[in-house]
């Protein structure tokens, strides 16, 4: 079978992984729009490092929200 043949679960597990990173997208921008409306000079920053993160791993991604919500105040 062919990588783009793969049928039911091929599709599934397409629609899984838009998700997955709509979800990361969505994540991030919250993030972006909160550090945004506390005036953070680095709100780009941290949205951009928290999508990557996510996109890197869930752990890592993890690590950056944890960190963000500690620093924030």
């Amino acid at each position: 079978m062919f990588p783009l043949q793969g049928g039911i679960a091929g599709i599934g597990g397409l629609i899984l992984f838009v998700i997955v990173i709509a979800l990361y997208y969505f994540v991030a921008r919250y993030i972006y729009r909160d550090a945004k409306s506390r005036n953070n000079g680095n709100a780009t920053l941290w949205g951009v490092a928290t999508f990557i993160a996510l996109v890197v791993g869930f752990i890592p991604g993890l690590v950056v929200i944890v960190i963000y919500l500690l620093l924030r105040g």
